[in-house]
């Protein structure tokens, strides 16, 4: 089963879904993102789950996500009444914080200054994503596909 997340982050040279191969095989795994996004990892047993070009051994069933995070946001300004002034508020992309106090945030006399809360260092730098809800619902819909196939194929005899 192959899955992207999010769907509008990206593409593969596989369409998304669920595909029977045989057993053995190995598949190759190309991630393209789209732009304004970038390729971040592959959650599943794949090859190398840090590029966007890997391999999957297919000897058992398998579910693999390519994960795409956006790299570029529009700056969004506070509302009227927040303090905030012309350029003010906005996005960063993931890991790009700095522990620094900004000053005066807005830009305005009285605006309340900015101290961003201590961090600690991860225990590691692989984000634990959840699945999307369709992953899950395509992953149960490919395991009972599997599951009938099996049972079809012990079912029948050959006469002789």
């Amino acid at each position: 089963m192959l899955e992207v997340s999010p769907p509008e982050g990206g593409s593969l040279n596989i369409a998304p879904g669920v595909y029977s191969y045989d057993r053995f095989s190995e598949v190759t795994l190309i991630a393209t993102p789209k732009p304004g996004y970038q390729f971040v990892y592959w959650m599943g047993n794949v090859t190398d789950a840090t590029t966007g070009t890997t391999m999957v051994f297919l000897n058992s069933p398998k579910m693999v996500i390519a994960v795409f995070e956006r790299d570029q946001f529009e700056t969004v300004g506070l509302e009227d009444g927040m303090g905030g002034g012309e350029g003010s508020g906005g996005l960063i992309r993931s890991g790009e914080m700095s522990n620094t106090p900004l000053e005066n945030v807005g830009g305005g006399p009285g605006t309340p200054k900015y101290n961003p809360p201590p961090t600690t260092p991860p225990d590691n730098d692989v984000p634990v994503p959840v699945p999307e809800p369709v992953t899950v619902v395509l992953f149960f819909a490919g395991s009972l596909m599997l599951a009938k196939s099996r049972r079809n194929g012990a079912n029948t005899t050959e006469k002789t």
